[in-house]
């Protein structure tokens, strides 16, 4: 998300005297490293004195995972307040000091009776909405892992669960594989197992990927077994993790473009771009 000619680095520095941890993302522009830092300095500091009266004040607690930051400077990222994990919102707007924004916590509400218990390392878009993958107390082993999504401003929402039906498909999900946020999009990409057996999946089956559309809506836009092109998905790959650079954005873009690999039965490869609607 830099300018052209920008980069970043990712800084973790511990303070043994007051207990303090800093995380701090940092870009420069066009000059040496070793020289000047110039552009935008965001610095989130973190205090072992879990309180929520410290997080109004700038300081948050313990735990900080990896943040996801977006093209303005804001970033969505995974701390530990007094009452368990959180994700904090750091919302910055020109001409102004970040805004910290509890996002959702451990023994918010989020479905029913369940509330959220745990939850992985979100994404950000440019909007300073967040996604992420998140388990759930007060619910069976079958149903308990989630799809959570909040914009700037809302109240976080269940987007997808395990046990519920997949759209597109006559089958039930059974886990969540990996999520992502694209620009102006209204929810998360995601892909997901499927359950096997009497859901309606089996092992030839059991792999889709999901897009939010421009109305809200979850749309199945790949799943192994499926037809392309007169032939029968066997593998694609899309969203996934990459060694090397798991920070960098890939498979899409501002526009609703989606891009795939895709493996068939008779050992071809494609890839594909797909415009969600």
């Amino acid at each position: 998300f830099l300018p052209p000619g920008g980069f970043l680095f990712f800084a973790v520095l511990r303070c043994r005297e007051t207990h303090l941890l800093f995380h701090a993302l940092v870009y420069q522009l066009y000059r040496p490293l070793s020289r000047y830092f110039t552009g935008t300095f965001a610095l989130f500091s973190v205090s072992l004195a879990e309180s929520d009266q410290a997080l109004s004040a700038g300081m948050l607690a313990g735990n900080v995972g990896v943040p996801s930051g977006n093209t303005y400077g804001s970033a969505a990222f995974i701390s530990s307040l007094a009452s368990g994990p959180a994700i904090v919102l750091t919302q910055q707007s020109i001409g102004r000091a970040p805004i910290n924004r509890i996002a959702v916590r451990r023994d918010d509400v989020a479905i029913d009776t369940a509330k959220w218990f745990t939850f992985r390392d979100p994404v950000m878009n440019a909007e300073d909405a967040a996604a992420w993958i998140g388990k759930l107390s007060g619910a069976t082993i079958a149903n308990d892992e989630v799809i959570g999504f909040t914009t700037a401003t809302g109240a976080p929402t269940v987007i997808a669960r395990e046990g519920s039906s997949a759209p597109g498909t006559n089958a039930i999900f059974s886990s969540f594989k990996s999520v992502a946020l694209p620009d102006g999009a209204l929810g998360p990409i995601f892909s997901a197992s499927l359950l096997p057996g009497a859901s309606g999946a089996s092992i030839l089956n059991d792999t889709g990927l999901w897009a939010t559309t421009s109305t809200g809506e979850l749309m199945l836009i790949c799943r192994t077994g499926n037809a392309f092109a007169g032939r029968i998905i066997t593998k694609f790959s899309a969203i996934d993790y990459v060694a090397g650079s798991p920070g960098q954005s890939r498979s899409f873009n501002t526009t609703r473009d989606l891009v795939l690999s895709l493996v068939f039965q008779d050992g071809s490869q494609s890839v594909v771009r797909v415009t969600i609607p």
